[in-house]
């Protein structure tokens, strides 16, 4: 990561929010507002001109469907000694990275130079009509695809592509940086934006805005060709309706869930089974390298998910699309019964003896753990008749009434549930041990809350903005990847309502635009409460709202700094190592703030695409800075302000919390390894910095990275393999199995409780040997007992 330390002459639009600066609210027209952006973004440019392959141009939008790309060559092929294919001279491209070529057709005119780029004779991602009724579009019924053309006359329904012009049009001589042109075709309406959630019990769902003129909309997936990319590809339907949402159906009813979407052909669970053939099937066919891991199936494929806008005279573009491997990390697919305790985990002797946790396989085939809900209001105690017998043949088998409390259960995300019987429990105790066990669940609850702003294409603006007038040059700390990241990081850190986008050509690419806003925003926490953004029709003008006013936001930006320079001078020293800050910084977060719950439950109310405006600050650092209570996105925000001024190279990360919900938390480089660190969920009491210092392989079992914290291409700088660093390492208290059981017994007798970890893919069966190997060693009850990612807590 760049940490960019930006001195620049800020003409008055561009630092509004610096803190410690006053402020004075004019009105202004776009013309003025933007003044000067050409000069901020030419000096930004030059940061990053030696990283930068491509020059983009001037994009060519909405194009019709067989209109053909004309390119002016200047100089002759035929005398051209290195060139034998077109594509030398410029290529069309499927995606941003420039990897899978679009099928096109080249026709060249000797006579007026002129190089035509046409659609190939079979459209790209042509919408299959099987399993729907051609008449009620007009198409012939004949045709395998709903709105078939003849051949060379569509580009299909891919919507954007790429053309790159990798020589000099006028000499024939490669270029040094090769000219990049987003193309857009135009279909016969808007193309939908799909938006993926999950239902409440973790089942998948689609939705997506109305689009205007639309009569109705095709939920398809596409297959994605390893080899070809998009190119021969057609859309299979999965549905078509009227309605603006689709919803997965589960099947086998409560056994399988989201089976459509799992990717895998061995799930983690699978290797855990007690069949010794099985296993020794699956070390033949998949090798010992993988033993123990969900091994992905064998396929040539990606399947993509997309939406199709209908009308009677054709189909729009193809909407974003989603991958099935995005999907499959973030879906329930089963019980892990193998991994989970099979028949028994319904039964617990003692109240606080129940599972925090149950197993379940995800559609990737990860094994993950999910908080169990218990519902302690509707506990109810009762009778239940079991037999008993001595004798091997049952002939003295008798029922006898048992005392037992059943409690209604569900397992958060999934929509798993049951009820869970406890035997042996203390009658006098009860009402006690029923509020100590919902207190101990709550405190796993998954603390998670971030609020997704994404662009819209067309903006309605009006072109009077109010604008600060302030000092004229302010030292920025910006965190970026690319030119484009920090310019918008500058006019977002100063509250600018207008971004000139005309010299960042590369923005025509809304995708690419969408990364780099994603990452200004999220890597610059200080970028306070944006409220909405838009992008005019022309891709030109970024407009964006804020959630508070210029002087609200001015005033907040002063008092989180000036805290974040207490806390830092408080708790950070000359002498500390990295990892020391890191884990004082941790500490610091967990000690003095607290978690927003109603905060969360606002935003839940509103499909976390906004919140009321009480619970703003909750979801900036300002939060857990200043008020002491926030969610993740305060946590993650506030972390990364305290490392920046410790010296800490750290980013904030987004994703999802246990497979599903909407999460931030931070990495931190420590001898250059980019460990996870999720200060929200490290404050648990009984079970602290379960979730410090985490290797990538360790915490992808509870934290699943997006795609939206930092521009693409750079994610992959940002892992770690090692756990050298991890909390229970350094504080000595990791065993492996064979030895944690003596170190937890020592720790029980001398302490009344213990936690200790041991590896992270601890089983409730391995967990359950040690529990009972603890409990004869030491000669005491157990009255508690649980584990997550690996760490046990015992108590007496």
């Amino acid at each position: 990561m760049k940490k960019i330390i930006a001195v620049i002459c800020l003409i008055s639009f561009i630092v509004s929010g610096c803190a410690g600066t006053d402020t004075k609210q004019t009105k202004v027209s776009q013309e003025e507002a933007l003044a000067g952006s050409e000069e901020l973004a030419a000096d930004i440019r030059k940061k990053y001109s030696a990283n930068e392959k491509y020059e983009y141009t001037d994009p060519i939008y909405d194009i019709a469907r067989d209109e053909p790309l004309t390119i002016q060559v200047d100089f002759n092929p035929e005398e051209h000694e290195e060139l034998e294919n077109w594509d030398q001279v410029a290529v069309l491209y499927q995606d941003a990275d420039f990897k899978m070529e679009a099928s096109s057709n080249y026709e060249f005119d000797k006579e007026s130079g002129e190089l035509k780029i046409q659609p190939w004779k079979t459209p790209n991602m042509s919408i299959s009509s099987m399993g729907l009724s051609k008449s009620e579009y007009g198409v012939d019924g004949n045709s395998t695809t709903l709105f078939a053309r003849d051949q060379y006359e569509d580009w299909g329904n891919l919507g954007k592509m790429y053309m790159v012009q990798k020589l000099d049009m006028k000499t024939g001589e490669p270029l040094e940086k090769p000219l990049v042109t987003v193309v857009t075709v135009k279909g016969e309406t808007d193309a939908p934006v799909l938006r993926f959630k999950e239902t409440e019990d973790g089942i998948a769902a689609f939705t997506w805005e109305p689009v205007e003129g639309a009569e109705k909309y095709i939920l398809a997936e596409i297959d994605y060709s390893q080899e070809y990319g998009f190119n021969y590809s057609t859309a299979r339907p999965i549905d078509i309706t009227e309605d603006t949402h689709w919803e997965a159906e589960a099947l086998n009813g409560d056994i399988l869930f989201n089976s459509d979407f799992t990717t895998f052909s061995v799930s983690e669970d699978e290797w855990n089974d007690e069949n010794e053939e099985l296993t020794a099937y699956f070390l033949e066919e998949y090798g010992e390298e993988n033993q123990g891991k969900a091994v992905r199936k064998d396929t040539d494929y990606i399947t993509y998910y997309g939406l199709f806008a209908v009308t009677k005279d054709g189909a729009s573009m193809v909407s974003n699309m989603y991958s099935e491997d995005e999907l499959a990390s973030l879906l329930v697919y089963m019980e892990a019964y193998r991994t989970g305790e099979e028949g028994t985990s319904d039964y617990a002797k003692g109240v606080m003896a129940v599972q925090t946790h149950r197993w379940v396989t995800m559609c990737d085939g990860r094994a993950v753990q999910k908080v169990v809900n218990y519902d302690v209001s509707s506990a109810e105690e009762t009778v239940r008749q079991y037999g008993v017998y001595e004798k091997e043949d049952m002939s003295d088998l008798e029922l006898v009434d048992v005392e037992v409390v059943e409690i209604p259960y569900t397992v958060e995300g999934t929509p798993l549930s049951g009820t869970m019987i406890i035997e042996d429990y203390d009658k006098d105790a009860l009402e006690e041990d029923l509020k100590a066990l919902k207190e101990r669940q709550d405190s796993f609850r998954t603390r998670t809350g971030t609020i997704g702003t994404g662009i819209q294409k067309k903006f309605a603006h009006n072109e009077i903005t109010t604008i600060p007038e302030t000092d004229k040059s302010k030292e920025l700390s910006i965190t970026a990847n690319s030119a484009l990241s920090e310019y918008l990081a500058v006019n977002m850190l100063a509250g600018a309502q207008i971004v000139d986008l005309n010299e960042f050509k590369e923005s025509s690419d809304t995708e690419y635009l969408l990364d780099a806003f994603q990452e200004a925003r999220y890597q610059n926490p200080l970028i306070l409460g944006i409220a909405d953004v838009g992008l005019s029709a022309d891709g030109r003008y970024l407009y964006i709202s804020y959630e508070n006013s210029v002087e609200e936001r001015a005033g907040k930006q002063a008092e989180i700094q000036e805290e974040v320079d207490a806390v830092t001078a408080d708790i950070i020293t000359g002498d500390m190592s990295d990892l020391e800050k890191e884990l004082a910084i941790n500490q610091y977060l967990c000690d003095n703030a607290e978690y927003d719950m109603e905060a969360l439950e606002n935003a839940a109310g509103y499909d976390y695409l906004k919140v009321d405006e009480e619970f703003y600050d909750s979801f900036t650092p300002y939060g857990v800075l200043i008020n002491k209570s926030g969610v993740c996105a305060s946590y993650a925000g506030a972390f990364k302000l305290l490392a920046d001024a410790a010296g800490l190279e750290s980013i904030v990360v987004t994703g999802y919390l246990e497979g599903s919900l909407a999460h931030a938390w931070n990495k931190v480089n420590i001898d250059d390894q980019w460990m996870a660190v999720d200060s929200t969920n490290n404050s648990m009491e009984e079970l602290p910095n379960v979730l410090m210092n985490l290797p990538d392989g360790a915490s992808a079992a509870v934290l699943v990275e997006d795609m939206d914290f930092v521009m693409d291409e750079k994610i992959s700088e940002y892992s770690s393999q090692s756990d050298e660093f991890e909390y229970y390492h350094i504080k000595d208290k990791f065993f492996d199995v064979s030895s944690i059981t003596d170190e937890l017994a020592k720790e029980l007798k001398a302490e009344g409780k213990a936690v200790l970890r041991t590896k992270y893919e601890l089983t409730d069966a391995v967990f359950a040997e040690i529990a009972a190997s603890v409990t004869e060693e030491t000669g005491k009850d157990l009255r508690e007992g649980y584990y997550w990612m690996g760490v046990i807590y015992l108590s007496e």
